[in-house]
């Protein structure tokens, strides 16, 4: 890995690199299934969060743009992965379910989910990582974010 005098360079250049890394596992699954990795990030975040139902949790919660939502939940309902009801509490909005017909592929995504935390937190202490989590918590709060 590349030396940088300025931690602050490495620091954002690191995030870069987590993201990359996650993307690139699943290189092989979006060219076999023909999915974009919008819409494995959309399928993952509503099938690994049942608690969460509705497109603005993905822009909220997960930091997809409003339109890529838009677009790859669109995509997802088409392929009758992902259904679409009218929320009863709310006319305005849809609620959003993984459709029974995706969990193989769910399972898939998950297994690659759950290898890539195997290699990121290999030779990690638990402590480490509670750490890590309740800095970037703080930097999020330092920046006026909630939570």
């Amino acid at each position: 890995m590349r030396k940088y005098k300025n931690q602050k360079v490495f620091f954002f250049n690191i995030f870069n690199y987590i993201s990359t890394s996650y993307n690139a596992m699943f290189k092989d699954l979006l060219k076999e299934e023909n999915l974009t990795q919008a819409e494995v990030d959309v399928l993952a975040f509503f099938g690994n969060n049942p608690e969460y139902n509705h497109a603005q949790d993905l822009v909220d919660l997960r930091g997809i743009s409003k339109a890529n939502a838009s677009m790859a939940v669109d995509k997802l309902v088409k392929k009758g992965l992902l259904d679409r009801l009218p929320d009863p509490k709310n006319r305005r909005f849809n609620i959003l379910l993984v459709d029974e017909s995706a969990q193989p592929l769910l399972k898939k995504i998950q297994a690659i989910q759950k290898e890539y935390n195997e290699i990121l937190y290999k030779d990690i202490e638990e402590e480490e990582v509670q750490l890590y989590l309740k800095t970037l918590l703080r930097m999020h709060k330092n920046l006026g974010g909630k939570g």
